[in-house]
């Protein structure tokens, strides 16, 4: 029986350090230099508009990103949210909505950049800021 005890206790850790991986470290690429600009880099990209470039806010410090198929999810530092929300209203001017406190007493805004969904959702909680540049999404014929 101890056998069957330890083997289980092996394969829970290496599934839960799996799908830590998964999720949290194998995801995300930790980014370098002037996370405004990444940000503002991706829309222009993703939604296929103009923004200004030169002139705006550096945001410095601890900063990574996960590129999906459809989004890339950058994560700042928890202080970063006033320094964002002033990047994005420099490039973009009022966000569509917000900002709106969450129920958990954070702030929320977004961005509509194009018709077809395109945007970025500017959101913080009680670890990080996270911004969520979305693509627009594809017609289905």
């Amino acid at each position: 029986m101890p056998r069957v005890a330890l083997l289980s206790l092996v394969l829970l850790g290496c599934l839960t350090s799996c799908a830590h991986d998964k999720y949290a470290r194998g995801k995300y690429t930790r980014g370098y230099g002037d996370a405004g600009q990444f940000i503002i880099q991706r829309a222009v990209e993703y939604c296929g508009i103009s923004a200004p470039t030169n002139a705006l806010l550096d945001i410095g410090g601890k900063w990574r990103f996960s590129e999906l198929e459809d989004d890339v999810l950058v994560i700042l530092e928890q202080d970063r949210y006033p320094a964002v929300e002033a990047l994005l209203r420099c490039a973009f001017g009022e966000p569509s909505f917000g900002p709106e406190d969450t129920i958990d007493g954070h702030q929320l805004e977004g961005y509509r950049l194009t018709s077809s969904g395109g945007g970025i959702m500017l959101t913080s909680n009680d670890d990080n800021t996270e911004v969520l540049v979305i693509r627009p999404r594809k017609r289905v014929k």
